[in-house]
């Protein structure tokens, strides 16, 4: 039930993992979807935040900072769908140059992610 759910909201991009720590694994995952940097619009109810090469973005700004807070909800409503509460530890949710977050999980939990690499995108 809880795939299924995945499988209509988010498409994972790449997995990597990034050290070992005890019995877990610290993962950085990608998943669709423009970061703050490069979003030029088009999700409903949120302003493009895009800058130009020669600008400086402003990450005090009120886009700036929902399309942020959009971004790492959908970083946690993934993780919340895919693994039960207290099993995870996301560290960090990456907004501005990638849209991504680290986790520290099992690796018998990199398997969900895995598996949402291979879906088709409808």
């Amino acid at each position: 039930m809880k795939m299924m759910m995945v499988e209509r909201m988010f498409t994972v991009i790449i997995l990597f993992g990034f050290y070992v720590v005890g019995k877990s694994e610290i993962y950085i995952v990608t998943i669709e979807g423009e970061p703050v940097t490069s979003y030029r619009g088009g999700v409903s109810g949120f302003e493009a935040t895009a800058v130009e090469s020669d600008e400086k973005l402003d990450v005090t700004s009120d886009s700036v900072s929902s399309y942020s807070q959009h971004l790492e909800l959908k970083h946690d409503t993934l993780l919340e769908t895919l693994f039960d509460q207290g099993t995870y530890t996301k560290l960090y949710s990456y907004k501005h140059l990638i849209n991504g977050f680290a986790v520290d999980i099992s690796p018998e939990q990199v398997k969900p992610l895995i598996f949402l690499i291979f879906l088709p995108t409808f």
